[in-house]
């Protein structure tokens, strides 16, 4: 633990970690917001095409692409 200190990678290790859990709570945010459009659609009627469930969507793969950079290449 002390030569973790003394190299100091410690603020390598805390991006790393501050990375991940941030991009996993996004991709939990995302999980969130395309069940809350799905809920959404039952109780309103809404003319817009499926724009916003595209956009969700969209939303929810760069969530799993921003997971998989934060766990693979950070």
């Amino acid at each position: 633990m002390v030569d973790l200190l003394l190299s100091g990678d410690l603020l390598g290790i805390f991006i790393k970690l501050f990375g991940v859990v941030l991009s996993v709570l996004y991709m939990f945010f995302c999980i969130i917001l395309i069940r809350q459009l799905a809920s959404m659609r039952k109780a309103l009627t809404i003319n817009d095409g499926g724009v916003l469930d595209i956009l969700a969507y969209i939303q929810a793969l760069l969530a799993a692409f921003l997971v998989f950079y934060a766990l693979f290449i950070l």
